[in-house]
């Protein structure tokens, strides 16, 4: 009957789960808890980064256009 491939299917969907959760995991102990770590392999990665923490605070939030005033400032 169709209820017997459920067995299987539960462990194929485990099976493919699990490399995500163990990763997950892993970057949340080995990277000051934060699970989502960005790469600064090359020079213009650690650029973006270093921008991103310069103009925000935190490499994790990025401006965008909402930040550009509509409006020149008047000195």
């Amino acid at each position: 009957m169709w209820y017997e491939c459920i067995p299987s299917y539960a462990i194929m969907t485990i099976c493919m789960s699990m490399p995500n959760v163990v990763l997950y995991g892993l970057n949340k102990l080995t990277q000051n808890g934060n699970a989502y770590s960005r790469c600064a392999d090359e020079r213009w990665d650690r650029f973006f980064i270093a921008r991103d923490r310069a103009h925000t605070g935190s490499e994790y939030v990025c401006n965008g256009l909402e930040t550009i005033p509509d409006e020149p400032q008047k000195k």
